[in-house]
């Protein structure tokens, strides 16, 4: 990993940090990554999972996004309730139980580990379901964050959740987002939700945009549709969201 740089999108750093996400969803992947001492936090209630990754120089945090019924239950709770008790700040309620099922267990094992002589720098991950998890807990986490980097994030909280984690985490925070996933529009107007970190848009001509307004979105849209349905007769949807999708953005070299 690369040293952090306030308010600088570092793509070598995303790459890593997507592939710790990836690994996330598979037990194999997890092993395959070399150089690291591996823990898991498991939530059997409702099966979340936050795999904890660290050498001397580095700790990573990459939940698992959503694998399972039970994960998806978590998705479609979509009622906001208080990020903490009397505050305007609402936040998606599946979310926020799915983070409550494993956070004291992770937060006490990130701070024993980062209790050690050396001080290492802590990143925060992961993807769909995880990129939210991911969000919450970098709020609780009371550590010095060197990045939360997310993928194919859904939108967590509303406009005073959204400001109160820009001014505590925004020049650290880098959203990335496929152009053509929708998952990561959703849920919006009817849900007063609101996205927070800084947009790292990957456009469908082949551009990386940072925090574009949304009208400079709608000719990649397009432009997108028209590729894809050219190439298949079809539009890949969910397809846009996968995991293996993001993986292979963060791997061109377009």
């Amino acid at each position: 990993m690369n040293a952090p740089i306030t308010n600088h999108y570092d793509p070598e750093n995303a790459a890593e940090l997507m592939k710790f996400a990836a690994a996330a969803y598979d037990r194999n992947r997890e092993l395959q990554i070399e150089n690291f001492q591996l823990s898991i936090i498991d939530s059997a209630t409702t099966d979340t999972r936050a795999v904890i990754y660290q050498t001397e120089q580095d700790i990573i945090v990459a939940f698992r996004g959503t694998r399972s019924l039970r994960n998806f239950v978590t998705d479609i709770r979509a009622r906001r309730v208080p990020l903490f008790a009397g505050s305007e700040a609402e936040v998606h309620e599946g979310f926020q139980c799915a983070l409550n099922s494993v956070c004291d267990a992770l937060l006490s094992s990130v701070e024993e580990m980062a209790g050690g002589p050396a001080t290492p720098r802590l990143w925060i991950t992961g993807h769909s379901l995880g990129a939210a998890l991911a969000k919450l807990f970098a709020i609780r986490c009371k550590l010095a964050i060197a990045g939360v980097y997310t993928f194919g994030e859904p939108r967590v909280g509303n406009a005073a959740f959204r400001d109160y984690y820009n001014a505590l985490l925004k020049s650290c925070t880098f959203r990335v987002v496929d152009g053509e996933d929708f998952i990561t529009r959703i849920p919006w107007l009817l849900a007063l939700y609101r996205h927070s970190g800084t947009e790292i848009f990957y456009d469908s001509f082949c551009r990386v945009l940072i925090d574009p307004p949304w009208w400079t979105k709608a000719p990649s849209d397009v432009f997108g549709a028209w590729q894809e349905y050219h190439a298949g007769h079809r539009l890949a949807l969910l397809a846009d969201h996968h995991v293996s999708r993001y993986e292979e953005i963060l791997n061109s070299k377009c």
